[in-house]
């Protein structure tokens, strides 16, 4: 989400610790809140950082009672149902019960997400009696609410193994340790999939918005260039009269005064362009935490079963792809920051109307498309999650072979 971020939050943990679940689990809960972009209110709150500490105040009270509460009351329903399927061994009961309640939790976001931009915009009404001048910004709300992936707290391993002693002799707790193991791989690879989809539009975003930049500063250098080879001064002005750098400070003057819009609209792009940057960077170290999770468990799959190395090695090397991708990606990243940074300054240099022409007449630099969608890991992600499914099957393991196909299909995400 673009534009000023009023508040944004992990709720799981505070659902964790009120409601204390014994055997299910989301990795996360994401909240955020934004208000439109707009400099004077951003100025406002720079002016009165209590009014943005308020703000953040009242919508954090909000998202830590009424919706922790309505989460909660989703894990008191369902929890219970896991902790008795546990006990009985019947995994099957077990993962339906885990997919209606991540259904659940993901419908109540999709609606919590309203309701959150709703609650923000009265919060902002309210301290705006306190302060007349503050009623002027009018407010419509952003928030967003995103479920992570569910899980089983505990037992998902043991519950496994112990379904298959009920088989299989000998080996069964190595057979379980295997599901178990590569249960856990998929899961962290199929949360991945979300994150890499989040990485690929924050990227598309990204281009399309630079490449609007580019033009609109192309543009503006055209007009200056047409100004000083004499196309266009001033009124009643000539080339011929006017000295150089006056010449360059009515050139940069005129695109001012007849461009505004056009500044203005870059302005407000580059600072989307920031934004979008600062996403997949943040979203792409995610990613690699995880990934590094699912590549030290691969070492313990090749200990447990040598005989099964070469398969584990063909994830190994699904996986590093996937991490080439994320380090090719965060040197765009780099060179986008050096782009957003050259944008500024030919910006700053158009709204000073200073007769320092720079990039005006040499060029402003970074004018190429960075591309960051080419460097996508989506599908790679995906690609993954089939190869981890086939490695989690084992033939010794009739049952838990059995509902981890069910429930991990290829290509299901």
């Amino acid at each position: 989400m673009s534009g000023i971020v009023i508040f944004q939050m992990d709720l799981w943990p505070r659902v964790k610790e009120q409601f204390k679940p014994k055997m299910l689990t989301i990795d996360k809960i994401l909240v955020e809140v934004t208000f439109p972009s707009n400099p004077q209110l951003q100025a406002a709150f720079k002016k009165d950082p209590l009014l943005y500490q308020k703000l953040q105040d009242k919508i954090r009270a909000y998202m830590t009672g009424n919706v922790v509460r309505n989460i909660g009351n989703v894990v008191k329903k369902f929890d219970p149902q896991a902790v008795d399927a546990a006990k009985i061994d019947d995994m099957e009961k077990m993962l339906k019960i885990l997919d209606k309640f991540q259904e659940t939790v993901k419908g109540y976001t999709r609606a919590a997400s309203s309701m959150a931009a709703r609650q923000a915009e009265k919060e902002w009404m309210a301290l705006t009696r306190t302060k007349a001048e503050y009623r002027k910004y009018k407010i419509v709300a952003g928030a967003k609410l995103t479920a992570g992936t569910a899980g089983l707290a505990t037992g998902v391993g043991m519950t496994i193994g112990s379904t298959v002693a009920t088989v299989a002799s000998g080996g069964a707790a190595a057979v379980g340790t295997w599901a178990s193991l590569t249960l856990g791989i998929i899961g962290i690879l199929k949360s991945s999939v979300g994150l890499g989809k989040d990485i690929y539009n924050l990227a598309i975003s990204a281009d399309t918005v630079q490449k609007k930049i580019i033009k609109s500063l192309e543009k503006l250098q055209a007009r200056y260039l047409d100004i000083i080879k004499g196309k266009k001064v001033g009124p009643g002005r000539s080339k011929a009269t006017v000295m150089a750098t006056e010449l360059n400070y009515e050139a940069v003057r005129t695109i001012f005064g007849t461009s505004q819009s056009t500044i203005s609209e870059c302005d407000r792009m580059n600072g989307q362009f920031h934004d979008k940057l600062n996403g997949i960077d943040v979203k792409s170290h995610e990613l690699s935490k995880k990934l590094e999770k699912v590549l030290s468990e691969t070492e313990k799959l090749k200990q447990l079963k040598p005989k099964r190395k070469g398969q584990v090695e063909k994830l190994e090397k699904a996986v590093h792809k996937i991490v080439e991708k994320t380090i090719e990606l965060a040197s765009k990243v780099k060179d986008g920051r050096k782009a957003h940074k050259t944008y500024t300054a030919a910006l700053a240099e158009l709204k000073s109307r200073k007769p320092n022409t720079g990039w005006l007449e040499k060029g402003f630099g970074y004018g190429w498309e960075i591309l960051l969608s080419a460097s996508d890991p989506k599908d790679l992600i995906v690609a993954a999650v089939g190869i981890a499914t086939d490695l989690s099957i084992d033939t010794s393991d009739k049952i838990a072979g059995r509902v981890i196909q069910q429930k991990y299909k290829v290509g299901k995400h």
